[in-house]
């Protein structure tokens, strides 16, 4: 008995240590994110980081596209006389939305101030800025608020519009009206429409009349006709503009529903696809969009597009991504009378409810490296792109993708975030190892234990020092990330975070 009751105890205690060495690992996570929302990389204070990617990409001749923190992309292997350099800016809750959409702005938007100063930094850089607002999927901004909660293709989830639904529509063109006229004093050549990603549609009261009224039950036809006048709506408000859309909702439309909706007339396709291999493009694929459309796009990426809570980018991964786009280019380009570039594209999270992955310092290099590939084309080679790559970082030594404390001699902004991050996964790496899958844990410290309190406390007394252990280091990376923070902070106007505290709520 007197063993049971110990052992019960001890396992308990061992098991609070666990839980708050846990917590700490969440917690961490949440400080990365949550720094994020006042990194110069998400919503705020954008001028150092973008400044310097600005400038690196017009150094180097490239398009840029950015989505909530950065996209960037390269048309084709230019000389420097053809070259274009463009921006693309995706606006969701973070722009100043006012009227009826007022309360679908985030509290941490942007300002007018800082939107203005960020198209004149653009300006200034010679980066012509396409806007982007999301018209069919992705519509979690708006659909989440309560007051438009009617206009929902299914209430259950909050992505898709309803279509047919004029007053549902009428808030979606709203958002263009107000990010397009904002856009227009600095200039708009293009307006990307998003379209990607509508996992239902057809399924509300009013598109299932409109189906029933027009004859018919494929619904195809209902997202071109919104598609439609969504494209029209755009070229109505800015004139000459060209209208971009994502490919994955279109590209199984038959030929003569392109031809009714005039579909190859009003938009421009990008074609996305974020595997090593285009797994998704092939030969008949290619073929397919071709004989539909006189001009697309490509869209590989950098970072955020291999897990949905990476900490960390992958850099063999998007390496070998936009490698592949270089080749699928080449080779199936000629196919269209204009392929006019590609989107190497920066997510900052999957959808509006996930959380951020892989923020821009730690895929600033991954963005380097995939530039660099895409302005060589034909000229591809890896050891000529690691050398250019390790150049641009400011790095003294030769980076490697396969080995990140390659990057200990580099110096670019968001460094300290960088190497931060990366201390820290590995961290947690080891503290798996050496606790969870240790086999004091699984032998002695098991379900099967803790239901029946009956356990070795000679097993558990090796497992609770190395909790301990593992805990100080931890707490000793939680000092290290406030005063990282507190850096950021000072420089950003950031809101105060008290990471301690919330550790203490959590324990």
């Amino acid at each position: 008995m007197t063993i049971i009751s110990r052992s019960r105890w001890f396992g308990c205690r061992i098991w609070r240590l666990l839980t708050i060495r846990t917590f700490l690992i969440l917690t961490f996570t949440c400080i990365v994110f949550e720094i994020t929302i006042g990194l110069p990389i998400y919503k705020r204070k954008t001028q150092v980081m973008i400044n310097y990617f600005f400038q690196f990409i017009r150094k180097i001749y490239f398009d840029l596209i950015q989505k909530d923190g950065i996209r960037v992309g390269n048309p084709r292997v230019f000389d420097d006389q053809k070259v274009k350099h463009r921006i693309l800016l995706e606006w969701e809750d973070t722009f100043p939305f006012n009227g009826i959409l007022a309360d679908n702005r985030n509290s941490d938007a942007y300002t007018v101030e800082e939107v203005r100063d960020l198209l004149k930094t653009a300006k200034s850089l010679n980066l012509e800025v396409i806007p982007l607002v999301p018209t069919f999927g992705h519509l979690e901004w708006i659909l989440k608020v309560e007051r438009f909660r009617q206009y929902r293709q299914n209430d259950m989830f909050p992505q898709v519009i309803c279509l047919a639904d004029n007053d549902g529509v009428s808030i979606v063109l709203e958002a263009i009206r107000q990010v397009a006229q904002f856009h227009q004093p600095f200039g708009i050549k293009y307006f990307h429409i998003g379209a990607d990603e509508a996992f239902q549609f057809g399924e509300c009261l009013k598109d299932r009349q409109w189906l029933k009224a027009n004859k018919d039950e494929e619904k195809d036809s209902l997202a071109a006709m919104h598609l439609a006048k969504v494209s029209n709506y755009v070229k109505t408000l800015i004139p000459n503009v060209r209208v971009l859309a994502w490919h994955d909702m279109i590209k199984s439309f038959e030929s003569k529903l392109i031809d009714q909706y005039r579909l190859d007339q009003l938009l421009e396709i990008v074609v996305w696809d974020y595997s090593e291999t285009l797994q998704q493009q092939n030969d008949f694929t290619w073929h397919s969009l071709a004989a539909k459309f006189p001009i697309v796009w490509g869209s590989s990426a950098y970072k955020g597009a291999n897990e949905p809570s990476s900490e960390f980018s992958d850099l063999k991964h998007y390496f070998r991504n936009n490698k592949a786009w270089v080749t699928h280019r080449n080779i199936y380009g000629s196919l269209f009378r204009t392929f006019r570039g590609l989107i190497i594209t920066g997510w900052q999270r999957y959808d509006h409810f996930a959380v951020l992955c892989e923020l821009l310092p730690v895929g600033l290099p991954s963005a380097i490296l995939n530039l660099l590939v895409a302005k060589a084309g034909d000229k591809f080679s890896t050891e000529s792109i690691i050398s250019a790559a390790s150049t641009a970082l400011n790095c003294t030594s030769k980076i490697s993708m396969e080995y990140m404390n390659s990057f200990d001699s580099c110096n670019f902004p968001g460094v300290e975030l960088f190497n931060a991050i990366r201390s820290l996964r590995d961290y947690i790496k080891v503290i798996k190892n050496e606790v969870f899958e240790s086999n004091q844990m699984k032998g002695w410290l098991s379900r099967f234990n803790i239901r029946h309190g009956y356990t070795q406390l000679w097993y558990l007394m090796e497992l609770e020092s190395s909790i301990e252990m593992y805990t100080q280091e931890m707490l000793n990376m939680v000092c290290y990330f406030s005063e990282l923070y507190r850096q950021l902070n000072n420089f950003g106007g950031f809101r105060n975070f008290d990471i301690r505290r919330r550790m203490h709520y959590a324990s």
